[in-house]
């Protein structure tokens, strides 16, 4: 009895281990090289095909659930500092500030503009301003844009 138990647990174990194991590969980045940065996307997502009618500043847009995340690159150059970004708020900001994540200073905000619910977040990177949105439909996907937003990698 004590046997069956013991081979039940270590199956249980092995499972688990090899589903952690296999779910950080499922994962993929989102790479942005004019900005110098990476983002690490769920499984669920995939890149949106890129027109050359689309804005020449976009460098990535992925998809995934109801979530689309749109990458920005603009070269500001060397002298330009965080203060000097600006970002248009208007009367349906829910919420805006800076942050750091990962070393990195931003400002972010929440709201809603012309395309629908958005969390933006912006910041400099070796003379690159990176504006990152994530628009969403329906249910509020904080917790995922958290997660996303963390992944966040800076090239060298």
């Amino acid at each position: 009895m004590r046997f069956t138990l013991l081979k039940k647990y270590f199956a249980l174990l092995t499972a688990m281990l090899l589903l952690f194991s296999v779910a950080p590969a499922l994962a993929q980045d989102a790479v942005c090289e004019t900005g110098g940065f990476s983002l690490t996307l769920p499984d669920s997502f995939s890149p949106v095909p890129m027109q050359p009618s689309d804005d020449p500043e976009l460098c990535f847009c992925w998809q995934g659930g109801n979530i689309t995340v749109q990458g920005f690159a603009v070269q500001m150059g060397k002298k330009v500092k965080l203060k000097d970004l600006f970002q248009i708020l208007t009367e349906d900001v829910t919420e805006y500030g800076t942050l750091t994540i990962n070393g990195k200073d931003m400002l972010y905000a929440c709201g809603r503009d012309d395309y629908g619910p958005y969390y933006q977040y912006s910041w400099l990177n070796k003379g690159t301003r990176i504006d990152l949105y994530f628009y969403y439909e329906g249910k509020d996907p904080s917790s995922t844009v958290r997660e996303i937003i963390h992944s966040l990698v800076l090239s060298k």
